[in-house]
């Protein structure tokens, strides 16, 4: 639990959450830009550069959120230090941060960027369980199709590779567990 309250962690947390309205903004733009393109080249790119634009806007806010004196002027205050000549003898500037009596901001907001750092992972592990299931769903699927071996299909499928530019073998199978195309096994 140490490492979730930690300042790095609350820092990740923040930038996380600040990445919902940064990915709306994103979303907008990239709806207004969909409309007006109906080419689905320059759609798939205008959507992959969104998600790169979200990633993008991630890391820079943390980087922000993890390094304020980068982006803001130091804060200075002045407090009266007591000496041998009595408590009122002079006074001088002194950073906030070495003050050992004033409490840190940031111990405030770590227990709920702690729970928050939680809640994502736990999200986070059901997304991939989810995915792992849906992979193992697929390659069943796969196995207990048959392979199509109708002439006239495997010309059109090699036609359709060639217009494509697809150099990969692909196998044209069918099932009765579907009743619509889909494609399974991209990567493998």
């Amino acid at each position: 639990m140490n490492w979730l309250a930690s300042p790095h962690c609350a820092g990740v947390v923040q930038a996380l959450i600040h990445t919902l309205w940064q990915a709306g903004v994103i979303a907008a733009v990239l709806m207004v830009v969909l409309t007006q393109n109906k080419n689905p080249v320059i759609r798939y790119r205008c959507l992959l550069g969104g998600m790169l634009a979200v990633l993008a806007a991630g890391v820079v806010t943390w980087a922000v959120l993890d390094h304020p004196v980068m982006w803001s002027a130091p804060s200075t205050s002045y407090h009266e230090i007591p000496t041998q000549g009595g408590p009122n003898s002079y006074l001088n500037p002194v950073a906030t941060a070495v003050n050992p009596d004033a409490k840190n901001s940031l111990s405030l907001t770590l227990p709920w960027t702690a729970w928050m750092a939680l809640i994502w992972m736990a999200g986070a592990v059901l997304m991939l369980a989810r995915a792992a299931i849906q992979v193992t769903g697929a390659e069943r699927l796969r196995r207990s199709s048959c392979l199509v071996t109708d002439r006239r299909l495997s010309e059109l499928l090699t036609e359709v590779r060639g217009a494509v530019g697809l150099v990969r073998r692909v196998e044209l199978a069918a099932t009765d567990r579907l009743t619509s195309p889909a494609v399974v096994g991209v990567l493998v």
